[in-house]
């Protein structure tokens, strides 16, 4: 049997999870108040949607077992530059670079889970969740290129 919109649940929460501790590691690296207040809203944010996909799973208002056919986000933890993927003495720079593909590839899950929903309610959960981790990635694109340099902070 395949893997379910409950397995792709589980893999979303793992995700958020991972992310949390990839933000927290960046939060140790900067001693910058703005970017520390930043990356501990983001942990406060992916904190928040850990919540969320828990209690969702704990109500099991839909079908679970709807067939998910995109097997490639079931690697989302570890395809996704996780924390696992950073050197141990890595930058804030290269810690923003990993959240940005981090949270590209969150989008990608939640709108894959909005696609295999069936319950309304839960589509349009998903399809938020799609939005937030779509607006972490453009946060994060301006902070890191404004780190780099390349960016004015005209935004």
């Amino acid at each position: 049997m395949g893997r379910t919109l409950d397995d792709l649940l589980g893999v979303a929460i793992d995700h958020e999870i991972a992310s949390q501790r990839l933000y927290r590691r960046a939060l140790e690296r900067t001693t910058d108040g703005p970017a520390r207040a930043f990356l501990e809203s983001l942990i406060e944010e992916e904190q928040g949607h850990e919540r969320t996909l828990r209690e969702l799973r704990e109500m099991a208002i839909w079908d679970g077992s709807v067939p998910v056919d995109d097997e490639d986000l079931f690697a989302a933890p570890s395809a996704s530059h996780g924390e696992d993927g950073v050197p141990a003495d890595a930058g804030l720079d290269t810690l923003l670079a990993f959240a940005i593909r981090r949270e590209h590839r969150a989008r990608m899950l939640f709108e894959q889970a909005a696609r295999a929903a069936r319950h309304p309610e839960l589509v349009s959960l998903f399809e938020g969740l799609a939005r937030e981790e779509a607006q972490h990635h453009r946060d994060i694109e301006g902070r890191f290129l404004r780190q780099q340099g390349r960016l004015g902070d005209e935004m």
